[in-house]
Parts: structure tokens; C-alpha cells; sequence
């Protein structure tokens, strides 16, 4: 049973993790108040999110927050003498589709957001995943489970941008909004930018911002670093025939047939290859996150290429992909889908 859905704006003192901890404590406080469940009544806490748990029961490495370390779940553990269970948004996200989809079904889950990550859950259930478990103060278990970060797979064929990780081959730099922002960053600024529509983009009217403006590249990346700059502006003025950015989301072929730049449909074509060769065949294969549920054109175009891919022309054969997409890619818009299934494995976990 759902008991409330609060979204909440991030607040500008998410530098402090009291600030961030004293926030995620009321929220749940008024929910649970508002229920008529008290916190003794609470057995464990299930907490989807997206970074990576850490060895020490912490989050690190989330790109929407400011902090490199998030401690809340130690500081809840300590607080109420509960378990915490960690989840990064993969591991809770497909048993969050499996669940909905009443169990018995293998899944391969491609969560294309402003990272990227995939991961495969078993028919009986069983998550394809790392597990760490670490000690909270009193003695507590915080439970740590996590995926390998399968958007850092190397794939070719990628504009020369440096991943969040400091590589420049990582599917992430091609294949989401993080990706997204850093390549509009560098075909904005490089001065030997091809980029058709680079000087009459929509970007610079969507972040109020002018062409030729000095610093404009420190500019830019200030404001990818405040979340002010994100893959949404890129995806919005895309859908909208924004010649730049569907450059980056699209490539660009000449009217001769020369690829000029590939685009994040082929990557995520790519992607979508290496993640299917990877596992068992699944009953299916499925996407979530912000970019795939909001624009649903990227992820069909990238599957279509693969079903009428003859294993030459685009590299992308050695699967039945006609067989593994029968129709229309599954697109989950449900954004509740990690903490479904953050919750039922937190439920589910002996302990």
C-alpha cells in the first residue's frame, strides 16, 4: 500500500547531510502520521537511489546531489534502530517490473536516465548483482546491493567527451542526459564544431543564455554542476526539431549516405546488443528512466535498427532480435518502480 507521493525540490543546503537527513526524516514522519503508523511499527527501510551504496552502509556518487558521500542511511539506521536496505536504482528497479508483472518472467532492465545502467533478474527471481553488507553503530546491518555499472561498458564509435569516471569511451557519455549535457558542452565551445545548428540552437534560449557570451564554457559547466543544465533541455529542444540536438540524439548522415556522427540511437543500439549478449534470453526486455519515458522515439528507433540489422551493415547482429523485441519496446513510465521494488526486496530479505 502506497501511503503518499511527495516529490520534493531539491534544497540548497544539500551540502549539509543533516539538512538532506532531517528532510527525508520529516517527510517520512508526516507520511506515516498521516496513516496512523507510528515509526515502531516500521520493521526496515528500503531505499532506492541513484548512486552507488557504499561498504560503509552510505550512498556515493549520485549526480543530483551535491554530496559525494549521502550518509542518511546510517544516521536512520542509528536514529530509529532499524534496518536499512540500499538499493541502486537497477537493483530495485527490475524486481520493481517483476513484481508487476506477478513473477515467474526472466528480465533484462536498461535504465536510460541521466545515467545509465542495465541488469538481469532470473525467472526465480534471483538478481543478477554485487552484495556487500556493512555495520551501522549499535550493531545495526545496513544492507548494501548494488550492480556493476554497466553504462561504463566501452563502445565504439563515441564523440570525444570525457565521461563523469574521467574515461572517454564509456556508453554513458552517448547514451544519457548526463551524457547528453557534456557533448552539448563541447559542441557548443569547440571551436572545430561541425554540429549543424550549433549557433541557433534552442539550448541558448531554454538556459537564457547568449551565443559568443566570454566564459560561455565555464558558464555551461557551472550549470550542469547546479542541475540548471540537464539532459532534459536537450531532449525537450530535440522533440521540438532542434537541429543540434537531434544531431546528438540522432546523428547525421550526408544525402550520399557518409556518416558524419552516430548518434545516441546507434549507441544505445550498441548498448542494447552487448546487454542482451550478456545474459540468458529473457522473457523481456524492458526500459525505465526519465529519457526512455520521455522520449520513447529514441529507444524505437534504437531497437528498430537492431530487429533490421543484418549483422553486417550495422555491426549489430548475433541475436534474434525480431524474436527478443516481437513488438513494441516496453517503456515503463511508472517512476515509482525503484521504490516498489526497493521495498519488496526489504520486505523479502531474511534477516
Amino acid at each position: 500500500m502506497l501511503l503518499e507521493r511527495t516529490i520534493v525540490k531539491a534544497h540548497p543546503d544539500y551540502s549539509s547531510n543533516d539538512a538532506l537527513t532531517a528532510q527525508i526524516v520529516r517527510l517520512a514522519t508526516r507520511s506515516l502520521a498521516r496513516a496512523k503508523v507510528d515509526w515502531c511499527s516500521v520493521s526496515a527501510v528500503g531505499n532506492a537511489t541513484q548512486g552507488q551504496p557504499n561498504a560503509a552502509g552510505n550512498i556515493a556518487g549520485g549526480s543530483n546531489c551535491k554530496l559525494r558521500v549521502m550518509t542518511y542511511p546510517t544516521t536512520l539506521a542509528r536514529r530509529f534502530g532499524i534496518p536499512v536496505f540500499n538499493y541502486n536504482d537497477v537493483s530495485a528497479g527490475l524486481p520493481g517490473r517483476y513484481v508487476a508483472k506477478g513473477g515467474k518472467v526472466a528480465l533484462i532492465g536498461i535504465m536510460v536516465g541521466t545515467g545509465l545502467n542495465a541488469g538481469y533478474i532470473s525467472a526465480d527471481g534471483t538478481l543478477f548483482r554485487t552484495q556487500k553488507t556493512a555495520k551501522a553503530a549499535k550493531g545495526r546491518v545496513i544492507q548494501v546491493e548494488s550492480f556493476p555499472e554497466a553504462g561504463h561498458l566501452a563502445i565504439p564509435g563515441l564523440p570525444p567527451v570525457r565521461c563523469g569516471c574521467g574515461s572517454y569511451d564509456c556508453a554513458e557519455v552517448g547514451i544519457s542526459g548526463s551524457g547528453f549535457v557534456r557533448q552539448a558542452i563541447y559542441y557548443l565551445t569547440d571551436a572545430n564544431s561541425a554540429a549543424p545548428g550549433r549557433n541557433t540552437t534552442a539550448l541558448y534560449r531554454m538556459l537564457r543564455i547568449r551565443r559568443g557570451t566570454p566564459g560561455l564554457s565555464r558558464i555551461l559547466w557551472k550549470m550542469q554542476r547546479e542541475s540548471a543544465f540537464v539532459g532534459e533541455h536537450v531532449v525537450k529542444a530535440a522533440k521540438k526539431g532542434d537541429k543540434f540536438c537531434r544531431y546528438i540524439l540522432h546523428g547525421h548522415t550526408t544525402p550520399d549516405g557518409k556518416v558524419i556522427h552516430l548518434g545516441a540511437v546507434h549507441h544505445l543500439a550498441q548498448f542494447i546488443r552487448a546487454v542482451s549478449n550478456a545474459y540468458p534470453v529473457p522473457t523481456e526486455v524492458f526500459f525505465w528512466g526519465g529519457i526512455a519515458a520521455n522520449y520513447e522515439r529514441l529507444v524505437r528507433d534504437a531497437v528498430s535498427l537492431l530487429v533490421r540489422s543484418d549483422g553486417s551493415k550495422h555491426g549489430l547482429g548475433n541475436r534474434n532480435y525480431a524474436k527478443l523485441f516481437p513488438g513494441k519496446p516496453v517503456v515503463i513510465k511508472d517512476d515509482l518502480i525503484g521504490l516498489r521494488g526497493a521495498i519488496y526486496l526489504a520486505a523479502t530479505t531474511k534477516r
